[in-house]
């Protein structure tokens, strides 16, 4: 049941940033993908393989959800928080904005120990929530810089 909820959570969020206004171009879309996505693979593989904190399923199909949750859901979920964030004005939808964002990949880390996806040994839900709160904190300031980045054409 875990793989084809992954799926379709894939398929959603994908979808909806599809379909979402971008602030960012395709390029800082790309490049913030990118890092984001070499982020969540790196914390994934210290936490579970060398630190042994939490540990990944050795069933082969349900492997394949974690894939989709570490390479492709966590990181266009902070896209989409990213874009937003710059759509919204006042500071209160910000923080709605951030804390919306924030409850999806808390939620979708649940499902995954729900699934038996992820094993917690010497992990819980306090390290995942302030790691996932670093990962929105850290999309968000790699999104200015590439903006700033692009507006002084250091790109170029």
């Amino acid at each position: 049941m875990g793989l084809p909820l992954f799926f379709v959570l894939t398929l959603l969020f994908t979808m909806i940033f599809y379909f979402q206004k971008k602030s960012l171009t395709l390029i800082q879309n790309s490049l913030v993908f990118l890092v984001v996505n070499f982020l969540t693979t790196n914390y994934l593989t210290i936490v579970s393989l060398n630190l042994n904190w939490l540990k990944i399923t050795e069933d082969h199909f349900l492997f394949i959800a974690i894939l989709l949750y570490r390479d492709v859901i966590m990181p266009v979920i902070i896209l989409i928080f990213i874009n937003a964030f710059f759509y919204v004005i006042t500071l209160k939808n910000k923080l709605f904005l951030f804390i919306l964002s924030f409850i999806f990949v808390q939620v979708i880390e649940v499902l995954c120990t729900f699934f038996d996806l992820i094993t917690y040994i010497e992990w819980n839900y306090f390290f995942s929530a302030a790691t996932h709160t670093l990962f929105l904190l850290i999309g968000l300031g790699l999104s200015k810089a590439v903006i700033y980045a692009g507006e002084k054409g250091l790109g170029s």
